[in-house]
């Protein structure tokens, strides 16, 4: 009896993609970490006004929201929370911008460091092809936030 229950929870799991949908939500809750822990220095020094700890969330929530499938992996393959994390930051920045934020230049700032390091370690981290494309996704949304590069694009030349 007890095997029939077990066969009938899993065919509901598998049929309702609830396996998926947890793993995303551990997807997301990773990247948020990440993304906390690269605003908690400009927190330490007061360069932040809000909490990056509640704010790290909404930053992934609204970069996820905007490519659900490709952070969801519906193309074969889910990102690294690198990744995620640093397209967090670049949506963020990107829309502190528009809003004219203070926070702006601190996020900005954790953006760059995170492109920075992606730049000098990159080869460390199991980054797949997905991967680079966010990376250029955030890369471009950085340049296009810096005012001395009138064209992004000339980046990826």
């Amino acid at each position: 009896m007890e095997i029939i229950v077990i066969a009938g929870i899993l065919f509901l799991a598998f049929k309702f993609n609830i396996i998926q949908k947890l793993f995303g939500i551990y997807k997301q809750a990773s990247a948020a970490t990440a993304v906390e822990v690269m605003l908690q220095h400009f927190a330490n020094k007061g360069m932040l006004n809000f909490n990056p700890r509640l704010m790290s969330k909404v930053f992934v929530h609204n970069a996820w929201n905007l490519k659900p499938d490709v952070f969801n992996g519906k193309f074969g393959q889910r990102p690294h929370n690198v990744s995620v994390a640093t397209y967090a930051l670049a949506v963020a920045a990107e829309d502190l911008t528009r809003k004219q934020d203070q926070d702006y230049y601190s996020v900005t700032m954790a953006l760059g460091n995170a492109l920075a390091e992606l730049e000098t370690n990159g080869g460390y981290y199991p980054l797949k092809s997905i991967d680079h494309e966010i990376i250029k996704d955030s890369m471009l949304i950085y340049a296009s936030l810096i005012p001395n590069y009138q064209n992004p694009d000339e980046l990826m030349s």
